[in-house]
């Protein structure tokens, strides 16, 4: 059993918590909706919002795992309320996020190599370009293929 996978759950249930007691969690959720109309777009559109506002939300965060602490909930708050499929949707998010590695200090491993080895931030951002176009490839084709099939909900 991964240990650290069982933790970054837990955190996520205690820090969503604490957010919603504070009115921190409506109040980015209801920003969000308020800037994008989700309702007048279709289900594709509202998917790559979500997905940006993910992967914008992940360049800031030091680690994939505190991006999606606050990210993965917001995302599916949002996608659930305007009728998008929220295992798909999930999946979605934590593969892009994983994959997105635009500036050094966004993985640990990355900026100790930098420092240390022979890598420099020009190639640490084309390993993420890399990195997050393949994981869009794979999300759209597991959202084209997989999914409708797997759940039967998918339009």
């Amino acid at each position: 059993m991964n240990w650290g996978i069982l933790f970054l759950v837990g955190t996520m249930f205690s820090l969503l918590d604490r957010l919603e007691a504070t009115g921190a969690f409506g109040y980015v959720v209801d920003t969000l909706t308020a800037i994008v109309p989700f309702h007048a777009l279709s289900q594709w559109e509202g998917v790559v919002v979500l997905l940006a506002f993910a992967v914008g939300m992940r360049v800031v965060f030091s680690t994939g795992s505190a991006a999606l602490l606050v990210v993965l909930p917001v995302v599916l708050r949002v996608g659930t309320s305007v009728g998008i499929a929220p295992v798909p949707l999930a999946l979605a998010t934590v593969l892009v996020v994983g994959a997105t590695t635009v500036f050094p200090f966004n993985t640990t491993a990355v900026l100790v190599a930098m420092t240390h080895g022979p890598i420099d931030s020009m190639d640490v951002l084309r390993f993420g370009l890399v990195t997050a176009i393949s994981a869009l490839v794979v999300v759209a084709l597991s959202w084209l293929l997989y999914w409708p099939f797997a759940l039967g909900v998918i339009r």
